[in-house]
């Protein structure tokens, strides 16, 4: 497998890899959510490199990596409708976490990731706010990146919630700031994807 694919092959990882989030996200709108899909969105996030790097050569392990979300200048921003135990918010939503891989090379990696969501208190006044804790899991496979996170405590309208719920989302990998994944280490890069959380059970 090339370093990080393009083209045909990647949309038809992406469309293979994210066919049954697809759609169960073009099924579900807020006024038809249901007990098990309790929340569907997208999501456009920034990622930098805070400690080791993905190394541009094929190897069978690469570095030990510690990456960010950035939610400066809102380039991590997602947006959507969410229901938890009857408290709900629909609007944009700020992410900011970290995550970190063991091994990270260009043909794909794992680990683990710890986020934030929330409005930036741009719903208080208003009352439509939201901030949740998830922690979870990641796999990247080339470029296609498949995102398995449980949602922790949520503070939604001042309603505080512990549901019992698994956030989704399988994306896109893409190299930037002058990274392009082949003959250059990648530092920097941006991830893109549809997300839905789920009820467990």
């Amino acid at each position: 497998m090339k370093r990080f694919q393009t083209g045909i092959h990647r949309r038809g990882l992406v469309t293979a890899l994210g066919a049954g989030l697809a759609a169960t996200l073009a099924a579900v709108t807020p006024a038809a959510a249901t007990d098990a899909v309790v929340g569907t969105g997208n999501v456009s996030a920034a990622i930098t490199y805070t400690t080791g790097s993905i190394p541009a050569n094929v190897l069978p392990c690469g570095n030990s990596t510690i990456w960010s979300l950035s939610s400066s200048g809102g380039a991590a921003q997602t947006g959507g409708y969410i229901d938890l135990q009857g408290a709900s918010y629909a609007g944009p939503m700020v992410i900011t976490g970290t995550g970190t891989a063991p091994c990270d090379a260009g043909w794909g990696a794992t680990g683990g990731i710890s986020i934030t969501l929330n409005d930036g208190n741009q719903g208080i006044v208003q009352n439509n706010h939201i901030n949740c804790t998830l922690k979870g899991t990641w796999v990247r496979t080339g470029d296609v990146v498949n995102i398995n996170m449980i949602v922790g405590s949520c503070v939604v309208n001042n309603i505080t919630t512990v549901p019992n719920a698994a956030f989704l989302s399988v994306g896109v990998f893409t190299p930037s700031g002058g990274s392009n994944g082949v003959t250059t280490p990648t530092t920097s890069a941006g991830y893109t994807g549809p997300w839905v959380a789920e009820a467990a059970g």
